[in-house]
């Protein structure tokens, strides 16, 4: 792999803010891969939303740190969105 240089600009946006703007443009385009499995941008936003409704419900706010343990998987992916979604660290 050859090494290069150049600059490349990123977005100064959050994460989940960068995943809902691709649902607006590529809903059905593939968004995590793990395995033999696969989400849409949609169903990953979707169920990162859930969890999301669910933490706020549970009490999570912005800044309250939060602990994740699990083996890597598409879950793994969603609870990361839905966490950052309402805040939590």
């Amino acid at each position: 792999m050859k090494h290069t240089s150049e600059k490349i600009e990123y977005p100064q946006t959050c994460i989940h803010k960068l995943v809902e703007a691709v649902v607006e443009q590529k809903p059905d385009a593939v968004a995590v891969v793990f395995e033999h499995d696969r989400l849409t941008y949609r169903q990953l936003n979707t169920r990162a939303n859930v969890l999301a409704h669910h933490l706020q419900a549970l009490g999570i706010r912005k800044e309250v740190l939060v602990g994740i343990y699990m083996e890597r998987s598409l879950e793994m992916v969603v609870g990361l969105l839905g966490l950052l979604k309402v805040g939590g660290a």
